[in-house]
């Protein structure tokens, strides 16, 4: 049996594109336990492959849509594209962003800035979030090893990832609480939580 997986992007102009996703094969005839489903490489394999496909497409329509400036509306003219790498708890995956010159109107006329703020490493909240979470109920080794088991970003995760990571969201927390009076003295909710990661 073989089971093809497709992911389908519909765009505003009403075109359609698809893209093979995964295909997975199983040759046996009579299934054992091991051999119903999906194993956990396959579906490692299989999120890393949509998020890149998601990231690549998100990444080159934000890079087209950004032809002039929401300001005064004059054209936004290109340095050049330099490549990246995002991190998520569904994959890495490679971005080609576009650099621009700044605009007059804002007297930026002579700096270039990345299309987008991704800054110097590009890592979804949520992993970030997840990271610091387990980081804070175990050594940072464990941590590495469970999210290398679990996770398909974190292949090549190690302690001092953890750490650091671990670190820049504590940073993150303490600008917040100095910033806001009497916030250091209350409990910080979820939800504010997930805006500070």
């Amino acid at each position: 049996m073989r089971w093809s997986l497709k992911l389908s992007v519909e765009l505003e102009t009403g075109e359609t594109n698809t893209y093979e996703v995964a295909q997975v094969d199983r040759e046996e005839t009579f299934i054992a336990p091991a051999s119903l489903g999906l194993s956990i490489t396959e579906s490692k394999q299989i999120l890393a492959a949509v998020q890149t496909q998601m990231v690549t497409d998100q990444v080159a329509r934000h890079n087209e849509a950004l032809k002039a400036c929401r300001f005064c509306g004059r054209r936004v003219r290109t340095k050049g594209y330099y490549g990246s790498v995002f991190k998520s708890v569904f994959g890495e995956a490679p971005m080609r962003l576009r650099r621009v010159w700044g605009c007059e109107c804002r007297g930026a006329a002579h700096r270039t800035f990345s299309s987008i703020p991704t800054g110097e490493n590009p890592t979804a909240r949520e992993l970030n979030y997840l990271t610091a979470k387990l980081a804070a109920l175990m050594p940072f080794g464990k941590v590495a090893d469970l999210l290398g088991e679990l996770l398909p970003a974190s292949a090549g995760t190690n302690a001092v990832t953890v750490r650091n990571r671990t670190m820049r969201v504590g940073r993150r927390l303490e600008k917040s609480a100095i910033a806001v009076p009497g916030m250091a003295r209350r409990e910080v909710s979820p939800r504010e939580k997930s805006r500070l990661v």
